[in-house]
């Protein structure tokens, strides 16, 4: 199978980019910061080129409502 040569990551919150607070984990921006910086430390991993789109403010799944139509 062939790589991608382009990926769009798509970050709206939960768990993934949760950070310690003082009420415990929550939502964080800057989730692209992070993960830009984790990929530098692993050059051997080489990655495809990739854009990033967050959510402002990221969404804490904690607090959604399952909504009936």
């Amino acid at each position: 199978m062939n790589s991608p040569q382009k990926l769009l990551v798509l970050y709206t919150g939960g768990t993934i980019g949760m950070q310690m607070s003082e009420a415990g984990l929550a939502p964080a921006s800057g989730f692209e910061a992070r993960l830009r910086a984790e990929q530098a430390l692993h050059p051997e991993r080489p990655a495809p080129a990739w854009q990033f789109r967050e959510l402002s403010p990221p969404i804490d799944s904690r607090s959604e409502e399952r909504r009936v139509g």
